[in-house]
């Protein structure tokens, strides 16, 4: 049976079904009040492309009451690139914080990325939203393991990075692939913090996120 979750309850490990509200446009966003529906939105990523989210209350991923959580058994770890898509979406976090994220692997498998938001792409669009006490510790056993707080790798925005098409030239938050006159949008985050209170490591580790190779505007994060 479908659970979406409590406000204001810790994340109980599953999926939700759907949203809190919202048809998902810019008018009218998805609405996120539980870890179960934040969940939803990153593990279904490929079926949210272009699609507006918006949080509407703190997220709890974990119940991180105590200081020594992360080392309690029965933490919730959260999802990898292993298990989601590219996030093309935009997610206005309205002020809001996500707690709680953890991950522990003492065997990291290739390839693996980490953050709130696993894979970053497209013309993706994060905003007014902080991470704290996240606890990210992966084996650093391959180089091809990165790890953020908002987002883990940012990668193939279109067909830039998987393929290794090049682009002109950025002129402020746009970039230009050759053979298009029409500029497409780098992937964003504005407004964002990560603060002290998380522990982050990886073979490649940025406190907001690790690009890869990608393009990304960052601004007026901390």
């Amino acid at each position: 049976k479908a659970y979406n979750g409590v406000k204001g309850d810790v994340w109980s490990g599953r999926i939700a079904s759907s949203f809190a509200g919202g048809n998902g446009s810019e008018s009218n966003p998805f609405i996120i009040e539980t870890g179960e529906q934040l969940a939803l939105m990153i593990s279904k990523a490929n079926n949210y492309a272009d699609k507006y989210f918006k949080l509407g209350c703190d997220i709890y991923l974990n119940n991180v009451s105590d200081e020594l959580w992360q080392a309690k058994s029965g933490a919730q770890q959260w999802l990898t690139s292993r298990d989601v898509g590219y996030f093309k979406s935009h997610l206005d976090g309205n002020g809001y914080v996500v707690f709680g994220m953890y991950y522990n692997f003492k065997s990291t498998p290739a390839n693996t990325y980490m953050g709130l938001i696993p894979r970053f792409a497209g013309s993706a669009v994060v905003k007014n939203l902080g991470v704290s006490q996240a606890y990210i510790k992966a084996a650093r056993n391959d180089n091809t393991i990165y790890a953020g707080g908002i987002f883990g790798m940012g990668s193939a925005f279109y067909d830039f990075y998987g393929n290794k098409v090049k682009f002109n030239q950025t002129v402020g938050d746009e970039f230009l692939v050759p053979g298009q006159s029409t500029p497409t949008k780098l992937p964003l985050i504005t407004n964002c913090f990560v603060d002290h209170t998380c522990y982050i490591e990886a073979t490649y580790v940025g406190g907001i996120g690790s690009p890869g190779g990608a393009a990304i505007v960052v601004r007026d994060c901390i």
